[in-house]
């Protein structure tokens, strides 16, 4: 299934402002660090790796997940997670929208927002299994959900929730962009998952969008952030037996989006909005959020990026950003 081409809105991004670009090394101390970019604006955060990758992998295939961090000085480390994400090209970002609606309709001033990359492991005496993590952090530009749909438009039985706290699962894909690009400085690998090791650094991975007439086929992962509120990512895996897919249609109505959905064979206690769902180092689905109802096993429901590859292709390039 396909969807259409929406005409670009005046005010169609979320917009940010000034973007920036830090280097530094992880570290486990809880003082106040004080990273400062090329204009000169400071960030203060008391961890200099807020959210953890871990560090003791059987593979850091994982380490290619980008996290999206906003300060806040009554959060700990002084910066709130807000999203995970994959880097698309030299300097885009896709990851789920439900998690900036809040963002995008507050008047006040928005808080300084930040991606950051991981761009390596460096060798470290306390653990030489792990390593350190080594990471880029950009300051993001700007950003948009990749359909133009109006919440008007959306069915009244789309929507979950109320006031504030109202969502709704479809279309939930949004593309974020910043300046200077992920390549300014470093350049983009092809390294093969078995040949990332650590003291491996300097390099950027971008991660490959699946198509509409791609196949999702096992093993299947995905990596979320740990829905238990530690800053940490979460891994899991899926092999051919393990029989996970299965027919959203039998556990959620259509109009709630376009949807793969596997079973919570992990027994989590959710899903965290803008987990990664990957086969054969393709993403093919972005977390949305986790269902369960009486006499069914519990499912995760990921947004299946296919149908809307044209559109995140096209969200947030240099033709969709011109004024």
């Amino acid at each position: 299934m396909f969807l259409p081409s929406c005409p670009r809105p005046v005010k169609a991004a979320l917009l940010l402002v000034l973007i920036l670009t830090f280097i530094s090394t992880a570290s486990s101390n809880l003082k106040p660090v004080t990273l400062t970019g090329v204009s000169g604006k400071k960030v203060t955060w008391l961890h200099r790796e807020p959210v953890g990758y871990g560090q003791r992998l059987k593979t850091f295939f994982w380490d290619r997940v980008v996290n999206i961090l906003i300060t806040d000085n009554e959060a700990k480390y002084g910066c709130r997670p807000i999203a995970t994400g994959v880097i698309l090209d030299r300097n885009r970002v896709l990851t789920s929208y439900n998690p900036f609606i809040e963002l995008s309709k507050d008047t006040s001033p928005i808080k300084d927002m930040y991606i950051y990359v991981n761009i390596g492991r460096i060798v470290h005496a306390n653990d030489p299994v792990g390593g350190l993590v080594y990471f880029h952090l950009h300051e993001m530009w700007s950003g948009r959900r990749v359909t133009f749909s109006p919440e008007e438009s959306t069915s009244s039985k789309s929507w979950h929730g109320r006031g504030a706290d109202k969502r709704s699962p479809l279309h939930d894909l949004m593309v974020l962009r910043v300046k200077p690009d992920f390549d300014s400085k470093f350049q983009f690998t092809h390294m093969a998952e078995k040949d990332i090791a650590v003291g491996k650094v300097n390099i950027v991975f971008t991660m490959d969008i699946a198509r509409p007439n791609e196949r999702l086929e096992y093993p299947l992962r995905y990596c979320q952030l740990n829905i238990d509120g530690e800053r940490e990512h979460q891994h899991f895996d899926f092999v051919t037996e393990d029989n996970v897919i299965v027919d959203c249609d039998l556990y959620i109505p259509k109009h709630w989006g376009l949807f793969i959905c596997v079973k919570n064979n992990h027994d989590l206690k959710g899903l965290s909005s803008s987990a990664i769902l990957v086969s054969n180092q393709t993403v093919f689905g972005i977390g949305s959020f986790a269902h369960k109802r009486d006499g069914q096993q519990a499912i995760l429901v990921f947004t299946d990026v296919r149908p809307y590859y044209d559109l995140i292709m096209n969200a947030m390039t240099d033709d969709d950003t011109k004024l």
